[in-house]
């Protein structure tokens, strides 16, 4: 791809890569084909950087913190933005934050060199690679060397630092992951690392090891020296918080008269316990079902008083649940609180996210002439309430698989308090989770993640998940086996991690190419 370093407009009239999610043919109805191997899978997208990303990168390079305003898109759960149309409004706001930043990094910038020529190479060189992922190309580097000289001859050393900073943090190599139709170059695949792990480009230190992808076993130590890196703690918020839908935890629609309880900090509080919770068990070596079972979790003293009784162990920097009132991921106050109404637990809402999110099967949208607003029932149980909801045979058929989940999460309020009783009648928290081609009688929301942690449907969901997120496109039928291998890691020792080393240093995740795995009948389809 050939563009003007600076003029990233330029992306939208002309682009060698493949933009947006590719077209797919819809499979005929039927009997699944097989998996096939050998093929290549669908191409990556071209992407636009998240509005997160965009700032990290930034910041990253030119120690700058200022947010930009535009808009994701989103792939089901998560931002990408797999589109690159821009119209004027979004151009404005990329070109007024671009200004933003160029004026506060330029007085550090001018602090590294003495002279043009040495501010020159410091723009061309370290900065230009920070910022594009890459070194810059000779036609890019005469073009930034030409509009610092016509700035510098006009006017003065600071304008022409800030006048390429500004085209610089508009260039489509900054804005965008680009791919090419033929594959992704090393410092490419480089990007899809650090965007899907870190959430941020790469630093010096990693861009001078993109060597080490040309090999497989150097590849996966990289992926390995990744994982491990603190900058994964941070970057893996990029994929907890929309997968558990945490962002909802900062809705303005909440209980006014309970908003005290909720400051910014103990928002903050909840989301990082349930990254911290993720990335511990992927560190130390846990597999997918103790995400659901493990009852040891970060501690969070900020959202102590919530949780009461049921620590009944504490060691330092780790809580331990009573296993009879709440265990894993679902357990987690923010993940309940997230996840409830604004004055209720919303067993819908609980179910929803269980179904979507954790068995990738989405209950339809309710029909548009169809109120979602519960009848109000002096003294009845939101469960009673649901119920008296479901009587409508248009709502019954959605609701069936929904609230099957939702009920099991009656114990916690909407704030993901354990509780016995609402409004003095006790709690009925028994439920059916429909998972597997089966009907799961639970008896509470500990039953559920048992049964989570046991659901092979959950384990392939989970590995869609991060194939989704980590590529920005749906997983097609040609990523079949990459999806099977990533799901039978998860009940190795040391599961989570394993499949993520094999997401992110396999041929199809860095480029875009299936290695030679042919599957036959003998093998076992």
């Amino acid at each position: 791809m050939r563009a003007s370093p600076w003029l990233f407009l330029t992306l939208l009239m002309a682009c060698e890569g493949v933009v947006g999610d590719p077209p797919h043919t819809e499979e005929p109805p039927g009997e699944d084909p097989p998996a096939v191997c050998t093929s290549p899978p669908a191409a990556f997208p071209v992407r636009r950087l998240t509005a997160v990303q965009i700032e990290n990168t930034a910041r990253a390079a030119l120690g700058t913190a200022t947010p930009i305003p535009v808009e994701d898109e989103r792939l089901g759960t998560f931002p990408s933005n797999g589109s690159v149309a821009v119209d004027a409004n979004m151009a404005s706001a990329i070109g007024t934050w671009a200004s933003s930043v160029a004026a506060a990094a330029t007085p550090d910038i001018l602090e590294e060199c003495t002279d043009d020529a040495s501010c020159m190479a410091h723009l061309t060189g370290p900065v230009g690679r920070l910022l594009f992922r890459r070194p810059l190309e000779a036609d890019a580097q005469v073009r930034m060397e030409r509009l610092y000289t016509t700035v510098a001859a006009q006017s003065d050393r600071e304008t022409a630092v800030r006048s390429v900073l500004e085209a610089m943090l508009q260039s489509p190599y900054f804005l965008y992951q680009v791919e090419h139709e033929d594959g992704p170059d090393a410092w490419s695949q480089l990007a899809r690392l650090t965007y899907a792990l870190w959430n941020t480009g790469a630093d010096q230190a990693l861009l001078d090891r993109v060597d080490r992808l040309a090999d497989p076993a150097t590849a996966e130590v990289l992926v390995q020296d990744m994982l491990a890196d603190e900058r994964f703690d941070r970057g893996l918020d990029a994929f907890v918080a929309p997968w558990l839908l945490l962002e909802k935890l900062d809705d303005s629609n909440r209980r006014t008269d309970l908003h005290g309880e909720l400051t910014p900090e103990a928002l903050s509080a909840l989301r990082e316990q349930a990254r911290h919770f993720v990335l511990q068990q992927i560190a130390m070596g846990g597999r997918f079902s103790d995400l659901f079972r493990a009852p040891d979790v970060p501690a969070a003293p900020l959202v102590r008083d919530l949780l009461g009784d049921d620590i009944i162990e504490e060691h330092g920097s780790q809580w331990v649940f009573d296993p009879e009132r709440r265990m894993g991921l679902l357990g987690l106050p923010g993940v309940l609180a997230a996840n409830s109404g604004p004055e209720s637990s919303s067993p819908t809402h609980r179910g929803v996210m269980v179904l979507t999110n954790l068995l990738c099967s989405p209950p339809p949208a309710p029909p548009a002439n169809v109120t979602t607003e519960l009848p109000e029932i002096e003294g009845a149980t939101t469960r009673q309430r649901m119920e008296s909801h479901r009587a409508d045979p248009t709502c019954a058929s959605c609701h069936r698989s929904i609230d099957g989940i939702g009920f099991t999460f009656e114990h916690y309020d909407w704030f993901g308090r354990y509780r016995t009783q609402e409004n003095g009648l006790p709690i009925d928290s028994t439920g059916t989770l429909y998972a597997d081609g089966d009907a799961i009688e639970v008896s509470d929301a500990v039953d559920l993640s048992e049964a989570l942690a046991q659901s092979q449907q959950a384990r392939e969901c989970f590995a869609e998940m991060w194939l989704t997120y980590a590529g920005g496109r749906s997983p097609r039928r040609d990523d079949a086996c990459l999806l099977e291998e990533m799901t039978a890691t998860l009940d190795e020792p040391d599961g989570l991690q394993a499949m993520l080393v094999r997401l992110f240093s396999s041929d199809e995740f860095l480029r875009s190419a299936l290695s030679d795995r042919t599957r036959t009948a003998e093998d076992g389809e």
